[in-house]
């Protein structure tokens, strides 16, 4: 079966396992960054437009010029005070491995199997992280219960 990386009501961990299982590492590496990016412009989005009425399409095209990046947002996240220090450095590292990945076209010419599974495991987490702070966010704005 090999390693198993689903976490139970996150979507992106079943399509991260299935090109995993399929030993698409590529693809894993390449929706493990388009996740993990997605949740953090998320988080962004919560922060700054926590409600239906903020949350116009002007302000969401907003947010994604700004942010276009996973750099930025990590940054931007820093020097609010909405992640710490070492959460930066471990989103960093996952940024940086996936880059290398993209240069080399290949897993295997930049990392063991062991690495990788660390790389997805960590994003897998931080992706589960980031879906819950932004559902927090919103509920805590709207006082309505986000179906999970």
């Amino acid at each position: 079966m090999g390693k198993q990386f689903l976490v139970k009501k996150l979507v992106e961990s079943q399509e991260i396992q299935e090109s995993y299982d399929a030993k698409n590492y590529y693809e894993a590496v390449m929706k493990c960054r388009a996740y993990l990016e997605g949740w953090l412009l998320e988080y962004i989005y919560a922060i700054l437009y926590p409600t239906d009425a903020l949350g116009t399409k002007e302000n969401r095209a907003l947010v994604e010029s700004r942010f276009d990046g996973m750099y930025m947002m990590m940054n931007w996240l820093l020097k609010q005070g909405h992640i710490t220090q070492n959460e930066q450095e471990n989103l960093n590292k996952v940024r940086q491995f996936c880059e290398k990945v993209i240069h080399k076209g290949d897993v295997h010419k930049v990392a063991s199997m062991d690495v990788l599974d660390k790389y997805i495991e960590v994003t897998v987490h931080y992706c589960q992280k980031y879906k819950l702070l932004t559902h927090s966010l919103i509920e805590k704005a709207t006082g309505q219960k986000i179906k999970l």
